[in-house]
Order: structure tokens, then C-alpha cells, then sequence
């Protein structure tokens, strides 16, 4: 749909992608400004942070992606505020190692919603075990609420209906 990997004081705001069969609707980051009231419908993934500084989103909405709504790998530190995903069959939000090396600084989710498909397993997928903080967050999914770590031991499961993660 949209690639944008913005440079400083640069930002993305009000943007709706239809991205229906697309491999993702938003790829790139802000740098060092914000992106703000986003949507994208379809795709494999909603919005893909795959190379950026710091980077701050609010007011997003990522709905029936088949991979993950968002997916985080090279990156500083990442606050996402203000979300709603909806009909993801992946995983709501993923953090994932960039060639094969963990390199995000942080992540940041909070005041959002998630109700991830039939086919989710894992609501936020953090297997390098980077730092996360998760305030706030409302899930709804057959799977994992949180799992950090290389193992599934380290899974916070979910009770089967709607979940309130206050602080995680």
C-alpha cells in the first residue's frame, strides 16, 4: 500500500489503506515524528516497522491481516498508543529479529484492543524477549496473551473470553 521510511520531522497522518491480497498495507517508520489515525484493511501484515530510529503511532487501525497486524524487527524503541486490531489470523502485534539478530530497543503498547481470529495462537509474539511494556490492553484470542521468550514457558495465557492486561 504505503512505503514510507520517513526521515526526521517528517509524519504520516489521516491515511486509510484497502490492502486486500497485499503483501503489506504500511511499511517503513517514522523516524523521530509521530504517525497518527491509520488504518488498513488486509494484507499479510497491517503496518511492518523493519528499519527505523524511535518511532511513535497512535489511533491505529489494523484489521484482517493474515500474518500480523504489526510487525516490529529494526527498530529503537517503539510506543504504539490508542490501537484497535480486529480478524487477524497471525499474530496481533509480533517483534521479530531482523536477519536473524534481535534488534529493537523497546516496545510500548498501550490503550488498545485486540480480537485476533480463529487462527491466532499468540496475541503479542515477543520470542527474542525484548523489553515490553503492555498497559491497558484489552485481548480477545484463542491463543497466548503474551508470550516473551525463545519457549512457549514464559506464556501468559488467556482465559478463553475478553482479557484486561493492566500491566505486563
Amino acid at each position: 500500500g504505503v512505503q514510507f521510511y520517513s526521515a526526521q520531522y517528517s509524519y504520516m497522518a489521516n491515511v486509510s489503506v484497502h490492502a486486500a491480497g497485499a503483501y503489506a498495507g504500511i511499511q517503513g517508520a517514522p523516524a523521530t515524528s509521530d504517525w497518527v489515525n491509520l488504518s488498513v484493511e488486509g494484507g499479510q501484515y497491517g503496518i511492518l516497522m523493519d528499519n527505523a530510529g524511535t518511532s511513535s503511532l497512535a489511533g491505529i487501525s489494523l484489521t484482517n491481516q493474515t500474518k500480523a497486524a504489526v510487525s516490529l524487527s529494526a527498530n529503537g524503541a517503539v510506543a504504539i498508543a490508542g490501537f484497535h486490531i480486529v480478524g487477524t489470523t497471525g499474530a496481533g502485534v509480533v517483534m521479530a529479529p531482523f536477519n536473524g539478530v534481535p534488534q529493537l530497543a523497546s516496545v510500548v503498547l498501550f490503550d488498545g484492543d485486540m480480537t485476533l481470529g480463529a487462527g491466532s495462537s499468540t496475541a503479542i509474539a515477543n520470542p527474542a524477549g525484548i523489553d515490553l511494556v503492555v498497559q491497558n490492553v484489552w485481548i480477545d484470542t484463542p491463543g497466548a496473551l503474551v508470550q516473551s521468550g525463545p519457549d512457549a514457558s514464559g506464556a501468559v495465557a488467556g482465559s478463553g473470553a475478553t482479557d484486561l492486561v493492566t500491566e505486563y
